[in-house]
């Protein structure tokens, strides 16, 4: 019998893992390809796919260690808009990895770039706790502010 279940457990493993592999380049690519293309310009910003992207409420976790929870309205993202500054013209994600928890849930960690008129720029990271959402695709719960590492 344990010779069995042992047997069962290795060929299970791997195709698990095949799943989830799986699952990791989906919510990379959706990522990727849907949400960060909509901030690489500052002027042509469509809120509402921005939007689109987020649980009706979802919350943020500061670096600092702050907590709230956040509605998905389109004062709160014109808020958003403004932590960015007049300068901002645009951002860029640098490097993205996900790690699935499941088949219909993953963290995904960003690190961006985001440029300015004056031809500075900046540096901020996040870390996002997505779910797939039957009917709706992928939608944030989370989002966790971090400290990029130097």
């Amino acid at each position: 019998m344990n010779r069995l279940f042992a047997l069962l457990v290795f060929v299970v493993l791997p195709a698990s893992a095949t799943d989830l592999a799986g699952v990791k380049a989906e919510a990379k690519i959706w990522y990727r390809d849907s949400y960060a293309a909509l901030w690489k310009e500052a002027g042509s910003i469509d809120l509402d796919k921005v939007r689109s992207h987020y649980a009706n409420n979802y919350r943020v976790h500061s670096a600092e260690g702050g907590f709230s929870a956040a509605a998905n309205s389109e004062e709160e993202w014109l808020k958003t808009l403004q932590y960015f500054g007049d300068l901002w013209v645009g951002s860029d994600v640098q490097r993205v990895s996900v790690t699935a928890f499941n088949a219909n849930s993953v963290s995904v960690h960003s690190e961006w770039v985001n440029r300015n008129s004056d031809g500075t720029t900046s540096s901020n990271c996040a870390n996002y706790v997505a779910a797939r959402i039957p009917n709706a695709g992928w939608k944030f719960l989370d989002l966790f502010i971090l400290v990029c590492p130097k």
